[in-house]
Protein backbone atom coordinates (compact mmCIF):
# COMPACT_ATOMS: atom_id res chain seq x y z
CA UNK A 1 0.00 0.00 0.00
CA UNK A 2 1.26 3.52 -0.93
CA UNK A 3 1.02 6.06 1.86
CA UNK A 4 -1.58 9.02 0.72
CA UNK A 5 0.15 12.25 -0.83
CA UNK A 6 0.28 14.86 1.80
CA UNK A 7 -0.30 18.66 1.23
CA UNK A 8 2.69 20.78 2.82
CA UNK A 9 3.54 24.53 2.32
CA UNK A 10 7.33 25.68 3.38
CA UNK A 11 8.60 29.00 4.34
CA UNK A 12 11.59 29.97 2.65
CA UNK A 13 13.72 32.73 4.20
CA UNK A 14 16.80 34.30 3.92
CA UNK A 15 19.36 37.41 3.81
CA UNK A 16 23.06 36.33 2.91
CA UNK A 17 24.30 36.14 -0.78
CA UNK A 18 21.51 36.00 -3.75
CA UNK A 19 18.21 35.50 -2.14
CA UNK A 20 15.98 35.02 -4.73
CA UNK A 21 18.48 32.72 -7.35
CA UNK A 22 19.04 30.42 -4.34
CA UNK A 23 15.05 30.28 -3.87
CA UNK A 24 14.83 29.90 -8.07
CA UNK A 25 17.88 26.83 -7.05
CA UNK A 26 15.61 25.42 -4.30
CA UNK A 27 12.73 25.00 -6.54
CA UNK A 28 14.16 23.01 -9.33
CA UNK A 29 15.64 20.84 -6.97
CA UNK A 30 12.14 20.19 -5.72
CA UNK A 31 11.08 19.60 -9.10
CA UNK A 32 13.00 17.04 -9.95
CA UNK A 33 12.59 15.34 -6.55
CA UNK A 34 10.86 11.85 -6.65
CA UNK A 35 7.67 11.85 -4.61
CA UNK A 36 7.42 16.03 -4.23
CA UNK A 37 5.15 17.47 -6.40
CA UNK A 38 5.71 21.29 -6.09
CA UNK A 39 2.43 23.24 -6.69
CA UNK A 40 2.09 26.76 -6.55
CA UNK A 41 4.36 29.49 -4.40
CA UNK A 42 4.20 33.12 -3.55
CA UNK A 43 5.59 36.45 -4.91
CA UNK A 44 9.20 37.40 -3.02
CA UNK A 45 8.10 39.33 0.50
CA UNK A 46 11.01 41.63 1.86
CA UNK A 47 11.06 41.92 5.63
CA UNK A 48 12.83 43.48 8.37
CA UNK A 49 14.84 41.24 10.90
CA UNK A 50 13.30 40.93 14.22
CA UNK A 51 14.71 40.13 17.38
CA UNK A 52 17.62 41.39 19.09
CA UNK A 53 19.92 43.44 17.03
CA UNK A 54 23.06 41.14 16.38
CA UNK A 55 26.05 41.82 14.28
CA UNK A 56 25.49 40.60 10.86
CA UNK A 57 27.03 37.87 9.21
CA UNK A 58 29.22 38.47 6.85
CA UNK A 59 27.24 39.25 3.31
CA UNK A 60 23.78 39.76 4.71
CA UNK A 61 22.18 42.34 3.58
CA UNK A 62 20.16 43.10 6.92
CA UNK A 63 16.58 42.45 5.32
CA UNK A 64 15.15 39.47 4.33
CA UNK A 65 13.82 38.03 1.60
CA UNK A 66 10.73 35.54 2.45
CA UNK A 67 8.44 32.97 0.15
CA UNK A 68 6.32 29.90 0.34
CA UNK A 69 5.82 27.07 -1.82
CA UNK A 70 2.94 24.63 -1.73
CA UNK A 71 4.21 20.91 -1.83
CA UNK A 72 2.48 17.46 -2.24
CA UNK A 73 4.24 14.26 -1.02
CA UNK A 74 3.91 10.83 -0.42
CA UNK A 75 7.42 10.88 1.94
CA UNK A 76 7.55 11.15 5.71
CA UNK A 77 8.07 14.11 7.53
CA UNK A 78 11.23 13.70 8.58
CA UNK A 79 12.12 12.33 4.81
CA UNK A 80 11.07 15.47 3.55
CA UNK A 81 12.13 17.84 6.28
CA UNK A 82 15.65 15.78 5.91
CA UNK A 83 15.17 16.72 1.65
CA UNK A 84 14.65 20.29 2.54
CA UNK A 85 17.59 20.77 4.74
Amino acid sequence: MQPAETECYVALGGNVGPVAKTFQQALELLQGAPEVCVGRSSGLYQTSPVGPRRQKPLGSRGTYLNAVVQLWTTQLPESLLHRLL
